[in-house]
């Protein structure tokens, strides 16, 4: 977030300015009397405003996820927040394959936060941070930033997704902004939870006229979706950034830590390697209060599944035919959820160990969307599967032919759709792996 005020997403969020330096000083011309002596010195003077200050400090810098990153600087009351900031090794941290940003007491007992800014301008693409914190564990007023910002036009090129309270523990812990005037307040936002299942996936993609929203946790549920068709920004030179910063500069009750597993980017046209967890890690690292634990999710094409149960939940509604909606009837919701157990075999034993676990508190008709992972085009669809789920639990087993051919060695993704025009549906995904 660089936004000059942070606000509840339901009135405006952003990710505020940095404070400007003071205005130029301006006053009435004064003429000096100057020595020969002087004269002889000015030019030296003059020469020294164009040569390189020894001593001076360079901004640090880190290497992580494949990117050069500029920690931003030290600095007292400056937007977002307005927060004191640092640069300190205790604030920004690359531990192992994740980078750890935290709020910390600076030697003052002033609490201060953490920003890194990308050196490379992206432009259109994918943009995805996984986040390995618990966030459903998010205190009332810290903040997450993920997002691009630079440039010249009105929008700051700011494109947010910004886990937090924004000051209220009743407030979603979520939200995804769009901005078209920075200066005006003008932005698209929409508010949204995250589940108790990290690692999470936050990406958007950016394109011409376009921006598409897709935040999931570690179970593959869909937690957000939402595409943004106007307003959108264009590309200059903007860069990817992360901060973790105070709303309101409220002071933490103790040391706040982010763990973001890692940051990727794709251009248009190009896809991302799946996000999987790898085999026995779980969900190690908890809420922002604490930090033990190593990451829990790996960008890795191809990697094995975890040999565990994962179950999807989702949340079906139908809408009421005709006039019924006129003569009372109201709209009938469906819960569900379905498991797969295991989520890695073999050829050899596919069919027959690939059992889907289902519960319903009601009848529904389903499409199972199947894609594989192809490594030059990522998840490519290669069957629709129309299912029928029985009220209370069922089972069913993955077919051993997948669009008319028989399932071969990779990563393959199940989407939960819904069947009818009548039906909404939270769409929903998960992953397995065959050998």
């Amino acid at each position: 977030m660089k936004g000059n005020l942070a606000a509840p997403p339901e009135l405006a969020v952003g990710c505020g300015d940095r404070t400007p330096g003071p205005p130029p000083h301006s006053g009435t011309l004064t003429t000096l009397s100057i020595s020969s002596r002087s004269l002889l010195i000015l030019p030296l003077l003059v020469l020294q405003l164009f040569l390189p200050t020894i001593g001076s400090s360079a901004a640090r810098t880190i290497s992580w996820s494949g990117y050069t990153w500029d920690v931003r600087p030290a600095g007292t009351g400056q937007e977002p927040g307005p927060n004191d900031w640092s640069d300190s090794t205790a604030n920004v941290q690359v531990q192992g394959s994740d980078l750890l940003l935290s709020i910390v007491q600076d030697p003052s007992g002033n609490w201060t936060s953490s920003e890194v800014d990308n050196q490379q301008h992206l432009g259109y693409g994918t943009y995805r941070w996984v986040v390995a914190t618990d966030l459903s564990a998010l205190d009332a007023n810290e903040v997450l930033g993920m997002f691009t910002y630079g440039g010249s036009d009105p929008s700051n090129n700011e494109i947010d997704i910004e886990p937090s309270h924004w000051g209220h523990m009743s407030n979603p812990t979520g939200a995804a902004t769009v901005w078209q005037n920075a200066n005006a307040g003008l932005s698209e936002a929409r508010a949204f939870s995250y589940s108790s299942h990290p690692p999470y996936v936050d990406q958007f993609t950016w394109s011409p006229g376009r921006i598409d929203y897709l935040i999931t946790d570690a179970t593959g549920a869909t937690l957000f979706a939402w595409t943004v068709t106007s307003g959108v920004p264009t590309p200059s030179t903007e860069v990817p950034m992360i901060n973790y910063w105070r709303f309101n500069n409220v002071a933490p009750s103790g040391v706040r830590t982010m763990r973001i597993s890692s940051f990727a980017w794709a251009p248009l046209g190009q896809s991302l390697p799946p996000v999987i967890p790898p085999p026995g890690k779980g969900s190690p690292s908890p809420g922002p209060g604490g930090v033990t634990g190593k990451s829990s999710a790996q960008p890795v094409p191809g990697a094995h599944a975890p040999n565990a149960v994962r179950r999807v939940s989702l949340t079906c509604s139908f809408r009421a035919p005709g006039n019924a909606a006129a003569s009372g009837q109201h709209r009938r919701v469906v819960n569900l959820s379905v498991s797969l157990q295991p989520r890695r075999f073999s050829i050899a034993r596919f069919h027959g160990d690939g059992v889907l676990r289902w519960s319903a508190t009601g009848a529904v008709s389903l499409k199972l969307v199947v894609r594989r992972w192809l490594r030059d085009k990522g998840f490519v669809r290669i069957a629709a599967l129309p299912h029928f789920v029985p009220s209370g639990p069922s089972r069913s087993r993955l077919p051993a032919k997948l669009g008319g051919r028989s399932v071969g060695p990779g990563t393959y993704s199940v989407g939960l759709s819904p069947g009818a025009r009548t039906m909404r549906c939270v769409r929903a995904h998960f992953l397995f792996t065959v050998t």
